[in-house]
């Protein structure tokens, strides 16, 4: 039983434990999202207008993206390529 208890202790509660599961897991999710929170919120202006226009520019990509794939199901441009 001694060296179940050895391995257990040691290698069990300090590597993964503490290691593996608190630092990366734990510690590191809540950092993740403190700095995602951070670059979100250096971004974020409050204008409406710019809002808007970030969604606008957002659909007409998606648009183009989605209407100049030919393997999408009716998915043709309604201009003549160049």
């Amino acid at each position: 039983m001694r060296p179940l208890r050895i391995v257990s202790e040691k290698f069990l509660w300090h590597v993964v434990d503490e290691g593996a599961i608190d630092n990366v897991l734990v510690n590191g999710a809540g950092e993740k999202t403190a700095s995602v929170g951070n670059l979100l919120r250096q971004i974020q202006s409050g204008n409406i207008p710019s809002y808007a226009t970030w969604v606008l520019l957002g659909a007409v990509l998606w648009a183009i993206v989605h209407f100049r794939d030919p393997r999408i199901i009716g998915g043709a441009w309604p201009f003549p390529s160049v």
